[in-house]
């Protein structure tokens, strides 16, 4: 225990005396929130349910689990307010208390002395040292302390059939949901199959099955903040977004087992441990046959986070949880577990063993290179924003300026920011997505509108950013001026711009067009005037809505009854409102199993390397090649059409890939054309958007600047406006109550003239507490039942 405390207190001094703070692309964002908590608690308000600062107005703790903040806020009231000393004292409280746990585990399995080796160590683990100063990932350096204490009660439980050590199993597995439940989760998978091939190898199973029943009702009790939590959040994100995230979390075994990598390599790349897969792989060989299951858990854990084994993962149930990279602190506690059950080894070869484990994580000593600061190079930029900004800003840097600029904006004053860190949270998050996929395609004309859609007074773009895609400053300045932006500083990272505005403002908007279905939305980005309807439905809305438009575009959309969907498509062409279907993303009937609509079919077709030369209106071109990730173009072609606007000659066949009913008023298209625009910007196309879209490029919503005064009190926010229809640009909340009508248009508050009270409180608070309750009954059934049985 002297031991453990001399390097906790050696780890701040290092850290303090070095002025190592803040280090990770995420922690200053977990900073922020930690200081919210922190003067909210000051305040008398114990858990604060909504901040305007972040994302036009988020809930803070609803999708980000709230223990860690607690933990932070607690270590600043210690260091009288002081946040920095708060980070320098949460490095040292890990040590201490992480390492702690494995002097628990010497003395139930009498192996001290290994133990507390490991104790020491467990701060320094490879991939723990990685979380903790490369990611700045304030929950997961949570979760690294309880996993220890967790596996420790396991072993109490299941081991020693110490009964009350599911008490344990139950306050630590709750303390992980409360600080990170993807954590938590994969904690329960790698418990299950831990325990499984423990089972099977000590055919023993009721203890086990007991085990795994206690870490799931210690869930089932968190449901007071759990439920609000899973609503929306990170658990919409689909199986493709789902899969794609797994495959950035991989590595090849060449990497995640080379050495080389912490010495002179990228100090962010993963390294699993080579003497991990040494002790794993002796254990099997060497070790107990009925003390094998943490080497076999290990080498599974390994072999998932090589990219081969995504294809296979993300095919399995509850794969949003299968990010492989994060089972290595998992692994490593159920490792050392067995390793430290290992009765019969030798003390020369265990101390072998753990010399192994000194040698692979002395790198770690080594703070200062895997301190990673992002803060000193923004200072410039982010004090200039803070004292030009009115309402709000929006830093458009696609997160190279890491987490900085969500805590920085707001060390001194109240600036409001249309970003924050780690946008799953937010309700804004596909105008989010939306704004940085923008950035990206260098859609200037759009990302400037944007902001002034999100109540932004200033925006600040990366300067490396500008180019990437052939657009110049010339035309960046061009469309900020478009939107009442002006370039009023440069620095050396960054173009930063001004909007001369009311200090608190909304704004009355009118769209000519809008999209409506899970790929509408990116039209928007080629024509701004363009809006993003609020259902996927085609039927959910009115005629009277549907018409107010000049142009509709459906592509990904559904409906809830077919033949009322078509009726109200031909309806609303018939009062001149263009429609324009693509029917490369159309439903399937369900009566005939083919996408059909309105009478027009689309027929599967696959073009190799790019299109055939193509007509349209008697003029023939030829297209640009396609994306190099698409030389196998999957489409469709169009048959059915009463007028044949566009065509191609292919294997001698006439493939219509642009049509119209009757009297021109509703439009199919096919051949994923305006997809293969948005990849390649093959300006041969474009004439076909413009026409067809009645709109180009560099024309606008209109839109109105309105002073507007928000006040915010306690647990409410009061809204005086002078007109109606007013886009508060602040963000709705499903929490959000009003005696006054209020509305809800791209994820942002509408109110009318007047004054608007809203109030919000906890959100889905009687069906969490009736879950807690009933997880706390469970509980207390589980206890008694496991009194009687004995044993």
């Amino acid at each position: 225990m002297l031991l453990l405390l001399a390097g906790s207190f050696g780890i701040m001094i290092y850290l303090k005396l070095g002025e190592m703070y803040g280090s990770g692309s995420d922690m200053w964002g977990h900073l922020f929130k930690s200081n919210l908590m922190y003067e909210s608690i000051r305040k008398g308000d114990y858990y604060p349910l909504y901040t305007k600062e972040w994302y036009n107005g988020v809930q803070p703790y609803r999708y980000w689990a709230p223990f860690p903040y607690y933990v932070m806020a607690g270590l600043q009231a210690i260091c009288k307010g002081n946040l920095i000393n708060a980070y320098y004292l949460f490095a040292g409280v890990s040590y201490f208390v992480g390492g702690y746990a494995f002097l628990l585990w010497g003395k139930a399995t009498r192996r001290m002395k290994t133990c507390g080796v490991i104790g020491l160590l467990w701060f320094f683990f490879p991939e723990n040292i990685r979380v903790f100063f490369c990611e700045g990932n304030l929950p997961r350096m949570v979760t690294t302390i309880l996993i220890p204490y967790l596996v420790y009660n396991l072993y109490r439980y299941v081991r020693l059939r110490r009964k009350l050590a599911m008490i344990g199993i139950m306050i630590f597995m709750s303390l992980m949901v409360f600080s990170h439940v993807m954590i938590a989760a994969m904690m329960g998978i790698g418990a299950f199959i831990f325990l499984l091939f423990d089972s099977m190898s000590n055919h023993s199973y009721r203890r086990s099955i007991e085990a795994i029943i206690g870490m799931l009702i210690a869930i089932i009790m968190c449901g007071i903040w759990l439920v609000p939590s899973l609503v929306g959040g990170l658990v919409g994100m689909d199986s493709s977004a789902s899969e794609s995230v797994m495959s950035s979390l991989t590595y090849s075994l060449m990497s995640s087992l080379n050495p080389m990598n912490r010495i002179d390599g990228i100090t962010d790349t993963f390294y699993y441990g080579i003497s991990f897969l040494v002790i794993a792989i002796l254990g099997l060989l060497l070790g107990k046959q009925r003390r094998k299951a943490g080497y076999v858990l290990t080498l599974i854990i390994l072999l998932c986070t090589t990219p081969e084994m995504v294809p296979i993962l993300s095919k399995l149930p509850l794969s949003q949880l299968l990010w492989m990279m994060r089972f290595a602190t998992i692994g490593y506690a159920f490792l050392l577990l067995s390793f430290a059950e290992w009765e019969k080894l030798r003390p020369s070869f265990c101390g072998f063993l753990l010399l192994l484990l000194i040698i692979d994580c002395a790198p770690s000593l080594n703070l200062k290179r895997y301190y990673t600061p992002t803060h000193h190079n923004t200072k410039e930029e982010i004090s200039s924003l803070r004292d030009m900004t009115e309402q709000r800003t929006a830093i458009m840097d696609l997160s190279q300026f890491g987490s900085y600029p969500s805590f920085g904006l707001f060390e001194e004053g109240n600036t409001s920011y249309t970003y924050g860190w780690a946008w799953q949270g937010a309700s804004t998050a596909k105008q989010i997505v939306n704004l940085n996929t923008a950035i990206e395609q260098e859609a200037y004309w759009y990302v400037f509108d944007r902001a002034v859609e999100l109540g932004n007074d200033t925006v600040l773009i990366k300067k490396d950013l500008v180019g990437k895609k052939n657009e110049s400053l010339m035309d960046l300045v061009e469309a900020a001026n478009a939107s009442g932006y002006k370039l009023k500083k440069e620095t050396n990272l960054a173009y930063l711009f001004k909007k001369e505005t009311p200090s608190s403002f909304g704004v009355v908007t009118n769209y000519e067009g809008i999209g409506i279905g899970s790929h509408a939305e990116q039209i928007a980005l080629t024509f701004p005037v363009f809006t993003a309807g609020s259902s996927e439905y085609i039927d959910d809305y009115t005629k009277a809505e549907l018409t107010s438009y000049r142009c509709i575009y459906l592509s990904g959309f559904s409906y809830h009854d077919k033949k009322k969907a078509e009726e109200l498509i031909e309806e609303v062409a018939a009062q001149g409102t263009r429609v324009i279907i693509d029917m490369g993303h159309i439903p399937v009937n369900a009566k005939t199993n083919r996408y059909e609509l309105l009478g027009v079919t689309a027929q599967d077709i696959q073009f190799k390397d790019q299109y055939p030369n193509m007509e349209y209106k008697d003029t023939k071109f030829s297209t640009a090649s396609f994306d190099k990730e698409y030389e196998a173009w999957n489409t469709v072609f169009l048959q059915g059409t009463d007028q044949v606007l566009g065509k191609v000659e292919f294997l001698g066949r006439e493939l219509p890939y642009l049509g119209s009913n009757e009297d021109n008023s509703i439009y199919f298209m096919g051949f994923n054309l305006y997809y293969h625009y948005t990849l390649t910007k093959d300006e041969s196309v474009l004439p076909i958007f413009t026409e067809l879209f009645q709109t180009k490029g560099n024309e606008l919503p209109r839109r109105k600047i309105v002073p507007i005064d928000v006040d915010y009190g306690n647990d409410s926010i009061t809204i005086t406006s002078d007109f109606d229809h007013v886009n508060t640009t602040l963000a709705y909340q499903d929490i959000f109550k009003s005696e006054q009508k209020i509305a809800n248009s791209n994820q942002l508050l509408m109110v009318n003239k007047g004054t608007t009270v809203l109030t919000y409180s906890y959100p889905y608070r009687k069906v969490g507490i009736l879950i807690s309750i009933f997880g706390c009954g469970l509980f207390f059934t589980l206890l008694f039942t496991i009194r009687r049985k004995g044993g």
